[in-house]
């Protein structure tokens, strides 16, 4: 009985395939960097940290309690607000969009080129398997041990 078996592409075989995604992330995480320690985000963070520092520093020494958890949502609401109108955040948006697209444009050659070689790699593998099923026509089987009956 033939099987036929289709072995695993070992990990170089893949690298190619790997190499978009691999892209991807390392371009989006520069982006992210880039955006976390652009001047105008450090700016933003420290005072915000800052104004919050001392609102809680003020409350503290008038012995009120802390905020509610309502008065610090907004606050948190706020600083988002002013880090979604950031040039900062534009840029970074307009980054990610420019990134995925050189992503699908990378995916969409490196399948291009797996496609106009699939052809030869087939040919390849139809030629080996061919030679394994011959080698394997070639050497007879035994036939099976025939039980022989002994005459009483």
């Amino acid at each position: 009985m033939t099987s036929l078996s289709t072995s695993m592409p070992n990990a170089d075989a893949l690298q190619p395939f790997m190499q978009p995604y691999v892209r991807l992330t390392q371009r989006n995480m520069q982006l992210f960097a880039s955006f976390s320690a652009s001047p105008e985000m450090v700016s933003l963070w420290l005072k915000n940290g800052q104004k919050m520092f001392s609102q809680a520093v003020q409350g503290t020494a008038s012995g009120k309690t802390p905020q509610e958890p309502r008065k610090m949502i907004e606050q948190v609401q706020g600083n988002m607000s002013d880090v979604g109108q950031s040039k900062a955040f534009a840029n970074l948006l307009q980054g990610l969009m420019q990134s995925y697209l050189q992503f699908l444009t990378d995916l969409a050659q490196t399948n291009m080129a797996a496609l106009s070689q699939m052809p030869t790699q087939m040919i390849e593998h139809l030629q080996q398997t061919a030679l394994n099923g011959s080698s394997a026509a070639a050497v007879p089987e035994e036939p099976p041990a025939r039980a022989t009956r002994k005459a009483h």
